[in-house]
């Protein structure tokens, strides 16, 4: 195989976990927005989860090692294990304040990955990832903010939620599956 076509795979195997991201984001969405109850996004929410961290660790230990995908998996997993960490306190009604400050954690590495992300643009995909992680680091300012300072946001984190759903996961998603990004 070659590097074109490693990374031609790659970038269909982002597109399609960024399509469960986006689904993951929106399902989430609802609970807060339509003000359905959370325990019944759960059984989704774990799904999609899964997914993401199957491909996560696809793309991470699989056929093509490049720092690249070891970076895409590797961050994946700390998105699938923030929503899987999230659906388990739902199902035994724990506490989010753990989730809360771990997003401190992993907002400290999303501003890191803005500056990383933007000092190697050279395609449009580069310029929306970089714009993405921006989104996805407020958002996880967002759920510090809810879970561990109980600051009451639920419909403005849902339309947020929703709008990251759409613009940074699902439709870049889709483009990058289908190689028109």
């Amino acid at each position: 195989m070659t590097f074109t076509h490693h990374v031609d795979m790659l970038a269909r195997l982002e597109g399609a976990m960024l399509i469960y991201l986006g689904f993951l984001f929106f399902l989430n969405s609802v609970s807060y927005i339509a003000e359905v109850k959370e325990k019944e996004i759960v059984v989704g929410s774990v799904f999609l989860s899964l997914l993401i961290l199957l491909f996560s660790f696809f793309i991470t230990f699989g056929k093509i090692k490049d720092i690249y995908s070891i970076e895409i998996g590797g961050v994946a997993i700390f998105f699938s294990c923030l929503y899987l960490w999230r659906d388990f306190n739902l199902i035994f009604d724990a506490p989010n304040e753990g989730i809360g400050y771990f997003c401190i954690y992993f907002f400290v590495l999303g501003v890191l990955l803005i500056f990383y992300s933007a000092a190697h643009i050279t395609k449009l995909w580069g310029a929306w990832l970089t714009a993405s992680w921006v989104s996805w680091t407020f958002l996880l300012i967002l759920y510090y903010f809810m879970y561990v300072k109980k600051y009451n946001m639920r419909l403005f984190f849902g339309f947020y939620s929703f709008l990251i759903s759409i613009f940074t996961a699902w439709l870049p998603g889709l483009l990058l599956l289908t190689g028109m990004l």
